[in-house]
This record gives C-alpha cells, sequence and structure tokens, in this order.
C-alpha cells in the first residue's frame, strides 16, 4: 500500500492587460499598424516572464516554492581556485579546476541519493558556458584541441548541457549572491513539474469600453514548482 499526506499549495494569479484609446485605433487605421497585435504580444510576454520568475525563484510571500531555491534541493560550493587564494569563480579557474567542479556536481546526485538518480541536465549562466565551450583543456600540438566542453560530454554521455540565465547572480532577484549552475532530471517519472492550474498559461478576454478607452483583461496562473524528487536536484554556487 503507497500512503501519502495531503499538502496545499498557493496559486499566484496574475492579471497584466492592456488596451487603447479611440484615438489611437484610429491612428494606427490610418497608417495600417497592426497596434492590437502589439499590445497583446507585450502582454503575453509580461505573463510568461512573470510565470518564469515564479518557476524559478518562487514568490516568498506566498509560499509559493520555485525550482532552484527549493527547500528541500541539496546546495553544495564549487572549490576554491588555487590561483585566486579563497575565489571560487571560474573567471580565474584553470581548465581542470572548472572539470573537477562539473564531475562534482554531477557525482553529486547518485551519492545524495543512494545512487537512486544520475542528472539527466545541467542549467548553467550564459557566460559559464562560454567558459566551458572557448576554454582549451588541452592540445595534441597537431590542431587537435580539446575543450571542457568536449571532455565533459565524454565523461558524461547523455548529460545536456544548457543556458540559464536565471542563475546568473545579476539576474536571480536578489536569491544569489554568485553564478551558480544545477544538475537535475529532466522531466519523465522523476523530474520536476510547474504548476499550472486548469492550463491557464495566458488567457485574453473580450474587450471592454471605458470611457474613451478599451481594454482587454488578460489572466494567468502559476502555484510554483512541484518537486517530488528533490534528491534529484543539486545547485552549486560560486562558479
Amino acid at each position: 500500500t503507497l500512503l501519502g499526506a495531503s499538502t496545499e499549495g498557493r496559486i499566484e494569479n496574475i492579471a497584466i492587460g492592456y488596451g487603447y484609446s479611440r484615438r489611437e485605433l484610429r491612428s494606427a487605421a490610418f497608417v495600417g499598424d497592426n497596434l492590437d497585435a502589439r499590445k497583446a504580444a507585450v502582454a503575453k510576454r509580461a505573463h510568461g516572464q512573470k510565470i518564469n520568475d515564479i518557476a524559478a525563484w518562487g514568490a516568498e510571500a506566498l509560499g509559493i516554492k520555485g525550482f532552484f531555491n527549493h527547500p528541500n534541493i541539496a546546495i553544495m560550493d564549487a572549490a576554491d581556485k588555487a590561483a585566486a587564494g579563497d575565489s571560487t569563480s571560474w573567471d580565474v579557474a584553470t581548465a581542470a579546476e572548472i572539470l573537477a567542479d562539473i564531475n562534482a556536481l554531477l557525482g553529486s546526485v547518485p551519492d545524495n541519493s543512494n545512487e537512486m538518480y544520475k542528472a539527466t541536465d545541467v542549467l548553467l549562466p550564459g557566460t559559464k558556458m562560454r567558459i566551458l565551450e572557448q576554454r582549451m583543456l588541452s592540445s595534441d600540438g597537431n590542431n587537435g584541441v580539446t575543450t571542457i566542453i568536449e571532455m565533459v560530454r565524454k565523461s558524461h554521455p547523455g548529460v545536456n548541457f544548457r543556458e540559464c540565465n536565471d542563475l546568473k547572480a545579476a539576474n536571480s532577484l536578489g536569491n544569489l549572491t554568485v553564478d551558480a549552475m544545477v544538475a537535475y532530471i529532466r522531466g519523465g517519472e522523476f523530474g520536476a513539474e510547474l504548476v499550472i492550474p486548469g492550463g491557464m498559461y495566458f488567457e485574453q478576454y473580450p474587450p471592454q469600453e471605458d470611457g474613451l478607452h478599451i481594454k482587454i483583461p488578460c489572466e494567468s496562473e502559476v502555484g510554483g514548482v512541484k518537486l517530488e524528487h528533490p534528491l534529484g536536484v543539486v545547485r552549486m554556487d560560486g562558479i
């Protein structure tokens, strides 16, 4: 028998609409500008950005959990780099030190879960991805160059490395003081799930007249991230 306890989660309602005045409508019709579609696209993007922010970092005031700061995931620090004292940043690291950080991150998932889980994906900021793609690990002197990412893919076949700039400290909504990377299981039975009640990613309602303005209300909802297998996720800070 499989038993479980019920839990409750909060839902964030996102209400970002758009509108235009009758003068704007007349001007757009005169010059042939599709004003309606342009503003709708901006509103839809705003909803998407808000959902992305909550999926990444949650909404602490509402008790909504995000993926990268979920209270149940393991967090580890990158190793100190020899060339810079107590700094852990890849900006001052050798190729071998960077490779050691990646091996430690990916190895920690099966280690922490008693070999139950193995990561399928690693997310890291674009600036750090470019270090992997451009920094040379070795050369045989005959134009045969091995970059860090080439070596990593040989060492960890099947693991996907992808850019995610939410893990850059400056883009983390105050959740990080240093850049980070995350190893996790993507999709399937053990992956994290973004909660979108009723599939309401973005819904646009009929226009409503308000004096000389026409308003178009828009709505979406998000409940954060459901993470049933937190031992399948590890974050490394300080890369």
